[in-house]
């Protein structure tokens, strides 16, 4: 069928830059590279929900840094945190009391070994009645006793070979991880590991490799992981294409035959112009029979930049849906970030607006159209990198800012300069989580 290409477009006073809405086509019919467009909506539709900041306990030192991942199910939040001192990832757990929330519990994991990075988003995952925390070194799974957080399952590094683990989920009986093994980066090869809680204890499932072989060096498949029920999508926004760093996502199913691999959906599914650099799949995120890709360097005709790519699953095939785009000046990077739950998603865009500023925004499906709304942060400014990481249950969503462009090294790893050649002081900035409440205030 052909695209409807009318449209309307509302204005708003937003203080962010405006987001729209485009309804990519579903198959053929348009001679624009977008796909054409079937209806646009701009700017905030729905109140901005409440904020509520996370706290760090009151013990906790300057070289603690949070927010480099977030993690959110039902009452249990979780916030990683950098240990600068060690160089070792720590979690902060909070848990919703009342009408508060509050400090819980540090996970401490000590058996990681130090790290001379500081590891990124996609390392924290909950479920509300797990943690799972990846480590370049180790994985880790902490289960809540009633009491406390008790860690009942490692590992580590020496169990897979030489490498480093990467990308994780975790959702009831099932643990998957994306592990790149080899020390030179020409001789990389990722896989993606799967776990199932079997009678108390982790067994290993199976090893997921891309039908087309594009594993190894740095095509980097399996960078970032989404996991819903039996479904589970393994994406690369570095898989090249014509020597174009176009992006791509391979869908695997569980079944009777155990994980097949069902679709690969790749830029050119969405129409956009085949002689750019969009890395799709740089995020992702699935719920039932949506799946969502962000390709942070997606340029239109229009000069918006970023994307969210939505594809739905009909008649036993994965097919193109919406099309979220970024309609603000600059290298934004819009789909930077992801995290969905049924009919609401939550995008970071860390480096949007001037100065990396960063920004969040929550979206919802409402009469059959994604109605979307900004986070506000408590003090905007310059280098927060706002919306670093995000995770939403549906009803609530956590937001993190991570700003990496200012912190000092020596202050990431204390001890590493000379006293005479440690870094001149730099403006203290904003880092940590927020929570904001989804459901009150917006229908």
């Amino acid at each position: 069928m052909k695209p409807n290409d009318t449209h309307r477009r509302r204005s708003c006073s937003a203080a962010l830059a405006s987001l729209v809405i485009a309804l990519a086509a579903c198959s053929g019919g348009s001679d624009s590279p977008t796909g054409g467009e079937a209806d646009a909506k701009a700017g905030n539709e729905a109140p901005v929900p409440i904020r509520t900041p996370l706290q760090a306990p009151t013990d906790a030192k300057s070289y603690e840094l949070m927010g480099n991942s977030v993690a959110l199910h039902g009452d249990v939040a979780v916030v990683g945190v950098w240990d600068g001192e060690a160089r070792k990832l720590r979690a902060f757990v909070f848990r919703h009391v009342g009408r508060d929330w509050k400090f819980e519990q540090r996970l401490q994991m000590e058996e990681q070994s130090l790290s001379p990075f500081v590891p990124g988003r996609d390392r924290i995952r909950t479920d509300g009645k797990q943690i799972a925390v990846s480590e370049h070194s180790a994985l880790f799974v902490h289960r809540y006793d009633g009491r406390a957080w008790v860690q009942d399952f490692v590992l580590k590094r020496e169990q897979l070979g030489p490498g480093q683990f990467e990308a994780m989920v975790v959702q009831g009986d099932r643990l998957a991880f994306m592990y790149t093994a080899g020390a030179d980066p020409e001789e990389w090869v990722q896989t993606v590991h799967t776990y199932r809680r079997v009678a108390g204890e982790w067994k290993k499932e199976a090893e997921l490799v891309p039908a087309d072989g594009t594993n190894r060096g740095l095509e980097i498949f399996g960078s970032t992981l989404a996991i819903d029920g039996d479904l589970l999508v393994a994406a690369s926004g570095s898989h090249t294409a014509g020597g174009l760093a176009r992006g791509a996502a391979y869908v695997f199913r569980h079944g009777p035959g155990g994980w097949k691999q069902e679709a690969r959906l790749t830029a050119a599914d969405t129409g956009a112009d085949p002689e750019a650099n969009d890395r799709l799949g740089t995020s992702a995120a699935v719920s039932s029979t949506r799946i969502l890709l962000g390709a942070p360097e997606y340029r239109d005709p229009s000069g918006n930049h970023g994307a969210i790519f939505e594809f739905l699953y009909r008649n036993g095939r994965w097919e193109p849906g919406a099309r979220i785009v970024y309609a603000g000046a600059g290298e934004n990077r819009f789909g930077e970030v992801l995290a969905m739950a049924g009919d609401t998603f939550v995008a970071g865009s860390p480096f949007a607006l001037a100065d990396w500023h960063g920004a969040a925004y929550v979206f919802r499906l409402r009469n059959a159209a994604w109605v979307s709304t900004d986070l506000a942060e408590e003090v905007p400014g310059p280098k927060q990198s706002f919306g670093f990481d995000v995770a939403t249950d549906g009803r609530q969503a956590i937001v993190s800012s991570w700003g990496m462009a200012v912190i000092p090294i020596g202050e990431l790893v204390p001890g590493l300069f000379p006293k005479a050649a440690e870094p001149e002081p730099k403006p203290v900035i904003r880092r940590g989580a927020a929570i904001y409440d989804l459901e009150r205030g917006w229908q």
